[in-house]
């Protein structure tokens, strides 16, 4: 389930420079601003079609605690939300190569993990023309999933850059960039 929580001056993340109004902060669960319950990984999917190919993009995104975003399955970047309240100026962005005419997946893997603080992901990706490509909305799909449950004893140290990292995902500073994602 999507629950968006608001735009991107929405509360308690109020960022005004945000390089897009249209984006929504999104989470799995409603009241996420205030609270949210801990070790939970959200993946959120949205898929887009380009008529044609985008000499380059820029995407923009924040995660409260953690994201990573993956296009078409290969991973793009990571994000972490510092705990002490901090908002991140400029907001945090990656020049994506060309994007070929078609079908595209933009995914976001978002993790809560601290305690007691909310939780929430923006994003947008624009081409550098700025014309909007995809931006965190309500017609977004999402997953969670219990990071306690997961089983990291079968991610090898290959798929994790040469050496097993905590939930077996690509977490913030605790990425594994040569995995992709499944």
């Amino acid at each position: 389930m999507v629950v968006v929580l608001g735009g991107p001056t929405f509360s308690p993340w109020q960022l005004p420079s945000f390089p897009d109004a249209s984006a929504h902060w999104l989470w799995t669960s409603p009241g996420a601003q205030t609270w949210a319950p801990q070790d939970v990984l959200a993946v959120f999917r949205t898929t887009f079609s380009l008529p044609n190919a985008a000499p380059s993009a820029t995407l923009s995104m924040v995660g409260d605690d953690h994201c990573d975003a993956f296009l078409d399955g290969k991973y793009l970047a990571s994000v972490s939300c510092p705990h002490n309240g901090a908002k991140p100026d400029p907001v945090p962005s990656s020049t994506l190569p060309s994007l070929p005419a078609g079908m595209h997946t933009l995914t976001l893997r978002s993790i809560r993990a601290g305690d007691g603080s909310p939780a929430g992901v923006i994003a947008s990706l624009r081409a550098t023309d700025g014309a909007a490509i995809a931006a965190t909305n309500g017609l977004w799909e999402a997953d969670t999933v219990d990071t306690m449950q997961v089983d990291t004893a079968s991610i090898t140290a290959s798929e994790c850059g040469g050496g097993k990292k905590p939930y077996g995902w690509h977490i913030g500073d605790r990425m594994c960039q040569n995995a992709t994602l499944t």
